[in-house]
């Protein structure tokens, strides 16, 4: 327009390509939005005059701010990927460890081998085992067998895992048959998780407190109670009305 003078914003390419070097990826974002804020102010004051500079640099910095906001999309996307992943395959191995736990039994005081070899005290173990489940009438092969912790004195706690859950259920109702046998002095338990373990810890802990502060205390660990050994049949008959010692523990 004649008379009206032509005074176009100018950004140098210089200055905006160093303003985008120094850029992180943290304040990017909040950066380009500034600058944007900055472009439009410049333009309210420089109403009536020629913006088409002011404008192209706005269309520019849209432009990086868009394919910013995708890049950084597709990164949150990506990282959600990754951990749905990784809490799938942990979801899975606790899955496989929770199914392996409950087909397996732990056997303690079962002598072990004195052979020199590994695999000949791993082959007497497993025999021994065979026998075990012969005298409890569990008509299956175990799938494992081996000791848990190291030499210390007595015999390793040897843990035993069975093809199906309904072998482990049997062994453990008919371990009483092995009373009057050999084996009578072993304890056969279900497999415990870890939570199971610490919970079984403090329930041997309360045992001996009690033994130690009364050395004829019969308290012992039943169905994961701590119970003096004439309380059992009455906890039997009314287990949900039975405050045992490990409750006030």
């Amino acid at each position: 327009m004649p008379g009206v003078k032509r005074n176009a914003v100018h950004f140098s390419p210089v200055q905006f390509d160093s303003q985008k070097q120094k850029m992180s990826s943290s304040d990017t974002f909040t950066q380009l939005a500034n600058q944007l804020a900055a472009i439009g102010k410049q333009m309210e004051s420089n109403s009536g005059t020629d913006n088409t500079t002011t404008m192209q640099q706005m269309f520019q910095f849209c432009t990086t701010l868009l394919t910013q906001m995708a890049q950084q999309q597709n990164l949150i996307m990506e990282q959600q990927q990754t951990i749905q992943k990784l809490q799938m395959r942990d979801t899975l191995l606790e899955l496989i460890e929770d199914e392996k736990q409950q087909k397996s039994v732990v056997i303690t005081n079962l002598p072990e081998s004195n052979c020199e070899h590994a695999k000949d005290r791993v082959a007497e173990d497993f025999e021994q085992v065979k026998e075990i489940l012969d005298l409890c009438d569990v008509e299956c092969k175990p799938s494992q067998v081996y000791r848990m912790g190291t030499i210390a004195g007595r015999p390793r706690l040897l843990k035993v895992e069975l093809p199906t859950r309904f072998f482990a259920r049997k062994f453990l109702l008919n371990k009483s048959k092995l009373k009057n046998s050999k084996f009578n002095n072993l304890f056969v338990r279900k497999s415990l998780s870890k939570a199971q373990r610490a919970e079984r810890s403090r329930l041997i802990e309360i045992c001996k407190t009690l033994h130690s502060q009364n050395p004829n205390s019969d308290h012992v660990i039943y169905a994961d109670h701590v119970l003096s050994a004439k309380d059992i049949p009455l906890f039997k008959s009314s287990p949900n009305n039975f405050k045992c010692v490990c409750n006030n523990a």
